[in-house]
């Protein structure tokens, strides 16, 4: 069995030697066969602490989040593996949970086992902020809507996939990742399972996320109500308007036109293949 691990990072300079250390007691416990990827886009030690313990780095683009993982993709896919487990690089993700996401997958031939920090009222060990709750709940139900599968977390902070789920993957979007890869595993036909997952507190300074929910929704929402073709209805809208003389309609409309042209624009389609790896 050999799986190999991809973490995002940016600044983790405090957080990335446990977390590596964690990952590969779990996996030598299990006799699992590993590598460790980083892809990073820190301007802290981040880097120098996670190759003093023999992960590989890929330089991030700086261009969003989607971007770096599929550039990490690519260069995971060129070592051999069974599974590529994504996992946050902040200490929040529990690691002793590895194992049951494994045996989940080989038990029942899942192509993809994500983890939901809500399939239990126990699961979340701080008070999690309010606002980051809505903007969840938001793109859990746009998630629902663009897949008809019913899931409960739109960020859980463990992903095991097998390596075919990600060969053909494509984003239209730079902060749209987490949501655009669920949709793309559902239309793609492959086997998903939820799983409970723990969320520890953090340890190493405060989460950049809290404070940018909002402008995290703004980024998203106009990728995700895309790929739902939801412009596709206000098209049809926007000639109704015409047609009935129906000012506020036509506005309306005009902007989703113009919001979707700008979005299309800042925002072509971008696929594993499109990076060229600079693994070390």
């Amino acid at each position: 069995m050999r799986i190999n691990y991809l973490i995002p990072t940016k600044n983790e300079s405090e957080s990335i030697t446990h977390l590596i250390e964690s990952i590969r007691k779990v996996s030598e416990d299990n006799n699992y066969l590993y590598d460790i990827f980083l892809v990073d886009d820190s301007d802290d030690d981040t880097i120098e602490k996670a190759t003093k313990l023999n992960a590989h780095i890929i330089r991030g683009l700086g261009q969003g989040l989607g971007a770096s993982m599929l550039k990490g993709f690519g260069s995971c896919l060129k070592i051999p593996a069974d599974f590529i487990l994504t996992l946050d690089s902040d200490g929040q993700v529990d690691v002793s949970e590895i194992p049951i996401f494994v045996n989940t997958a080989l038990e029942q031939k899942a192509d993809v086992v994500i983890s939901s920090r809500f399939l239990r009222p126990d699961l979340i060990k701080y008070r999690y902020p309010f606002i980051n709750l809505i903007g969840n709940r938001v793109l859990v139900l746009i998630l629902r809507l663009a897949t008809g599968f019913s899931f409960t977390d739109s960020h859980g902070g463990l992903r095991l996939m097998r390596p075919e789920t990600l060969r053909n993957l494509s984003l239209i979007g730079k902060h749209t990742y987490v949501q655009e890869t669920l949709i793309h595993f559902v239309r793609s036909g492959y086997q998903i399972i939820e799983l409970p997952s723990q969320w520890l507190p953090r340890e190493h300074s405060d989460s950049r996320v809290i404070a940018s929910i909002p402008k995290y929704i703004r980024r998203t929402l106009p990728g995700l109500l895309y790929l739902m073709h939801f412009h596709y209805l206000l098209y049809s809208i926007t000639i109704l308007s015409l047609i009935f003389n129906i000012s506020s309609l036509y506005l309306a409309g005009l902007l989703t036109v113009i919001a979707t042209f700008i979005h299309n624009k800042r925002n072509q389609a971008i696929s594993i293949d499109s990076f060229e790896t600079d693994l070390k």
